[in-house]
């Protein structure tokens, strides 16, 4: 295996001369790592029609290192015709994921990677869209959508809870900020390196819309890392105390959210929240009698 791998690292530009790697280790199915000239490297085959995504992962790299992030550097790609693979040479990190990284973190830890993390969103959320979005039009669709698929399954005693506090808060997203938008913020896409060095991995495109409907996400993570989820509030915020408009947007998203998955759950099909996390988030606010979620006075909602 380490002669076929020596010969296909060789087709590369930057392994061609295969006499100054230093070590190759198997680390996935397709995945190598290379140490050559005292650098760490990656080495990944992928299938043939997957270079298109290659393609466009470093035109997302380059628009977050152009914000100030430090996404994975692609040393290299191609393709391979011969294999009916492509390729790419990337940064080799040692990392772990952020869920890994709090669970055994001190509260202290907790605070500086979240603070961290928020300023890393705020460096995203300040990348603009190149063309007019209309981001109500958009909110509205999608939650009509949700009050269709609504009106054909079961109707809980409580649906309506939800229901009226969506159509009561619905006008807020006309003006709202324009943002690169994260979307796949999870504590196993969010990885650190180097201590406290963060890496935003996930964003398959770019997708814009109101920055804030990201904390959607940062509210599922306070269920279980209040600590980190309030340094993150505060550090996008820049220390200072957050607008009442920021709170009644992100309940807007998130009774949203949560509407959607319970009739997902109704219907026995895939939802984005299980059973537990829709409880802990409906105890988070009260059931919408509280406009700001629990976690950002401290209090942590248990599953």
């Amino acid at each position: 295996m380490t002669y076929d791998i020596e010969n296909i690292l060789g087709h590369t530009n930057i392994f061609k001369d295969i006499d100054t790697i230093i070590d190759i280790d198997r680390i996935g199915s397709s995945k190598y790592k290379v140490e050559k000239d005292g650098i760490s490297y990656v080495f990944s085959l992928y299938d043939l029609n997957q270079f298109d995504d290659i393609e466009n992962e470093v035109f997302i790299n380059e628009v977050l290192e152009h914000a100030g992030l430090n996404p994975l550097k692609i040393y290299e790609k191609g393709l391979m015709p011969d294999l009916e693979k492509s390729f790419k040479v990337y940064e080799y990190r040692d990392e772990i994921a952020l869920k890994d990284y709090l669970e055994k973190a001190s509260d202290l830890g907790q605070e500086k990677i979240g603070t961290e993390f928020g300023l890393a969103l705020k460096k995203l959320h300040g990348i603009k869209a190149t063309e007019n979005i209309n981001w109500q039009r958009e909110f509205l669709l999608k939650s009509n959508q949700i009050f269709y698929k609504h009106g054909l399954s079961e109707v809980g005693d409580d649906d309506y809870i939800l229901i009226d506090y969506i159509n009561a808060n619905r006008h807020l997203t006309e003006n709202t900020a324009i943002n690169l938008l994260y979307k796949n913020i999870n504590d196993k896409n969010i990885r650190i390196y180097n201590t406290n060095s963060l890496d935003l991995r996930g964003i398959k495109k770019l997708e814009y819309g109101d920055g804030i409907v990201d904390f959607v996400e940062i509210n599922r993570m306070a269920i279980s890392y209040p600590i980190f989820t309030r340094a993150v509030l505060s550090s996008y915020n820049e220390g200072n105390k957050v607008p009442r408009k920021f709170f009644r947007l992100l309940g807007l998203y998130q009774a949203t959210a949560i509407l959607d998955s319970i009739i997902d759950l109704r219907n026995k099909t895939e939802s984005n929240y299980s059973k537990e996390e829709i409880e802990a988030l409906l105890k988070m606010y009260d059931n919408f009698n509280e406009l700001t979620p629990k976690w950002v006075n401290w209090q942590k909602v248990a599953l």
